[in-house]
């Protein structure tokens, strides 16, 4: 089940314990997550083991940029954090090979931080984290839009009451939907009681496909929502990614309208959020982030070797979580049962439309037309059923988008 209430604030650091790490995957998101992992490491939190992927090229060449040793095989790099103590997994690859690497690394006992989505249905993630559960391992979702200093800054509005009371959340992502319903929760600080949805797929002008080559035809999502709260909600993935992505936030007393604070009415008094930050040796840092003579948003993070970038500030907040856990420092913060939950909203959408746009009720089971149509297309696209995955993970290419989830 997923958390109940408001997901938590940052936390400060905590103290520092070298827990063993491993990056399965070496592709555009993954080298984010090395440079993240290069200054949590300089600040005595990790130690790189090493960096697996399909491509012995682009292991070695992460390897050798920030250490540790490459590796061919995910079994391999698993067996070696093992024989570390605790250890960690970064799992960043296609979301079809999420549940075999999950699987695999609670075997070997190994904790993992999992990108988004959690999986690309929902009985594949619960399989996680039944996997990690049974084995004792920890699992920690890599979402990354609650945790942006914005979000965080613009929940603390929402919480001391400057909205007043709210009563409806609209939200347009384009990369992504589980990120707009990860953004939508966040700021309704509510469970989800219900998705009504519609999805088809659209005919565009020639432009560029996620992941490469071009496309006339572009996935459209869009969804009603009901939240435990009674508050509403919009969502859209858009047809054209180019709109970006947005979300307001209406109360009886004010709103948001993307980062933009707007007390009052129309003619309210417009208020736009000031990003505060220090020059340190040769780095900018995030300091805070402050609405007008408030202070809202206080960067926990701020003595560690991070840029002011939102998205690092975001990545070491996710590794420090699971750090934490490992530590006996704290909770996590987003463990798997909150990335199956933006999953299962998403797929909700599906499910409402396969069902003539019947409400959804939430939490939703795994198992479902649309959970049951994502498995028939993954087994005739690899030629094996998702349950099968493990042992096919070492010969299998997995493509670098996956389609199935936009």
């Amino acid at each position: 089940m997923p958390l109940e209430g408001p997901l938590p604030a940052a936390r400060c650091p905590h103290q520092p314990v070298e827990v063993a790490v491993g990056l399965i995957g070496a592709g555009r998101r993954a080298q984010a997550h090395l440079a993240t992992i290069a200054a949590l490491e300089s600040a005595g939190y990790y130690r790189l083991v090493g960096v697996a992927d399909a491509d012995p090229t682009r292991a070695a060449s992460a390897a050798a940029a920030y250490g540790g040793q490459p590796f061919a095989s995910v079994r391999a790099l698993l067996e070696a954090l093992a024989r570390q103590g605790p250890a960690v997994a970064v799992v960043v690859t296609p979301p079809e090979a999420h549940h075999p690497v999950v699987e695999l690394a609670a075997a070997h006992g190994v904790h993992v931080l999992c990108e988004t989505p959690l999986s690309f249905s929902l009985l594949c993630a619960d399989r996680m984290l039944a996997a990690a559960a049974a084995a004792g391992t920890r699992l920690e979702t890599a979402e990354n839009v609650w945790r942006f200093p914005e979000e965080r800054a613009k929940r603390q509005l929402i919480e001391r009451g400057l909205l007043g009371r709210v009563g409806l959340a609209q939200c347009r992502y384009t990369s992504g939907s589980y990120h707009g319903m990860n953004a939508l929760r966040h700021l309704v600080g509510s469970p989800l009681a219900s998705v009504t949805g519609d999805s088809t797929v659209l005919p565009v002008p020639r432009q560029p496909r996620a992941g490469g080559g071009e496309t006339t035809e572009v996935a459209w999502e869009g969804a009603l929502l009901r939240f435990a709260n009674g508050v509403r909600g919009i969502f859209q993935l858009p047809v054209r990614p180019g709109l970006g992505s947005h979300w307001e936030v209406d109360g009886d007393l004010g709103s948001l309208e993307g980062s933009r604070l707007r007390l009052g009415g129309a003619d309210g008094r417009r208020v736009e959020p000031e990003r505060r930050t220090e020059r340190r040796s040769d780095l900018e840092v995030l300091v805070g982030i402050a609405y007008g003579e408030v202070d809202l948003w206080e960067n926990p993070l701020r003595d560690l070797p991070l840029p002011a970038d939102t998205d690092a500030i975001a990545r070491a907040d996710e590794h420090l979580s699971l750090h934490r856990a490992l530590s006996g420092a704290g909770p996590q913060d987003y463990p798997g049962q909150e990335g199956r939950a933006d999953l299962a909203a998403v797929l909700a959408i599906h499910e409402s439309a396969l069902g003539g746009g019947c409400p959804v009720a939430m939490p939703m089971a795994a198992g479902g037309e649309h959970d049951q149509r994502l498995h028939a297309e993954y087994s005739a696209r690899f030629g094996f059923p998702p349950e099968e995955a493990a042992a096919h993970l070492e010969h299998t290419p997995f493509p670098p988008s996956y389609p199935l989830t936009r």
